[in-house]
């Protein structure tokens, strides 16, 4: 089952990728609307079929609010979406990324770990430590070889006691000079938006207990870029994102001295040789640069139809 919102953001979308030309080099070539919407679902089931834990599974229904999404939009410059799905990504953002290539389908990139960050992202990736840290990880390695204005603001999952040893909470550990905690939104202020879609029967989800970081990994230039843009940023990210606790009220331009941390695995050599987003992503469906700033989204059409049309 799917909202009827969800169902016409999916509408537009095959429809503009059908329009921009991407659904030519997709084999096998997309018959219709219908039967793409059905192999999405099958898509989701398999995914969320190789993970035992609740709280994993239960993530891909964890969804942000929008007022986050417009205030990193308007305020942070984030034109980007990382580790994404059709089901649940923000249609505000020209550029998302999503594990199957079939996806591209919906106007998605594949796999937004094939290829370095650059730009302005926003990424909140599913509750899975492995993967959590693996993208932390990519998007330090991103801000450290970039020779552009790379910033990527994660939202993660944090424990409220001090006593906190995972993998990606030891790396913000190791980087404080690239990763800044921004702000952290308490269990008791973080408000899911409710699940757009669901295999049998919509179920609410159970309360979470935990709160959510509001984590900028960044180089100097995107810091720059930012303050020069508008040098009170970060109060106004603050002011409309009101339920987080924020840590900073300013941002330095202070450039960062020995980016490279002496530990660094040696699967960094393998990361310098790929490829940086924008020459490895496919344009098509919006004109605008990764990472330019884009205007906000309309309000939500009140008369969405469930009818499905190829």
């Amino acid at each position: 089952m799917i909202t009827p919102e969800r169902l016409n953001i999916l509408h537009n979308a095959f429809h503009k990728a059908k329009s921009a030309g991407l659904h030519d080099s997709i084999t096998p070539t997309p018959r219709s609307f219908a039967t793409e919407l059905l192999g999405l679902f099958a898509r989701k089931r398999q995914l969320e079929s190789k993970y035992k834990c609740k709280k994993i599974k239960d993530s891909y229904l964890r969804t942000l609010p929008p007022h986050m999404h417009l205030a990193l939009q308007k305020w942070a410059m984030v034109a980007q979406e990382k580790m994404a799905s059709p089901l649940d990504n923000n249609p505000a953002y020209p550029h998302y990324w999503s594990v199957y290539p079939r996806d591209a389908v919906f106007g998605a990139h594949h796999n937004a770990m094939s290829s370095k960050f650059s730009g302005f992202s926003v990424c909140h990736p599913v509750y899975d430590e492995e993967k959590m840290t693996g993208v932390l990880r990519h998007a330090i390695y991103s801000a450290i070889l970039s020779t552009e204005s790379t910033a990527t603001f994660m939202l993660l999952p944090c424990s409220a006691g001090p006593m906190v040893t995972n993998s990606y909470t030891k790396l913000l550990k190791a980087y404080p000079h690239i990763c800044y905690t921004l702000g952290t939104v308490p269990s008791t202020k973080l408000c899911y938006i409710s699940p757009q879609s669901w295999t049998s029967q919509e179920i609410p989800l159970p309360q979470h207990t935990w709160n959510m970081d509001i984590i900028a990994v960044w180089n100097t230039d995107a810091r720059r870029r930012l303050n020069n843009h508008n040098p009170t940023w970060i109060k106004e990210l603050a002011k409309n994102i009101p339920e987080a606790q924020w840590y900073f009220t300013s941002i330095s331009n202070d450039p960062i001295i020995n980016a490279r941390h002496p530990g660094m695995e040696h699967g960094f050599k393998k990361f310098e040789r790929l490829p940086t987003n924008q020459k490895h992503a496919v344009r098509g469906l919006n004109s605008l640069a990764m990472d330019e700033e884009i205007p906000s989204s309309s309000q939500s059409n009140q008369n969405l139809t469930l009818k499905i049309e190829n």
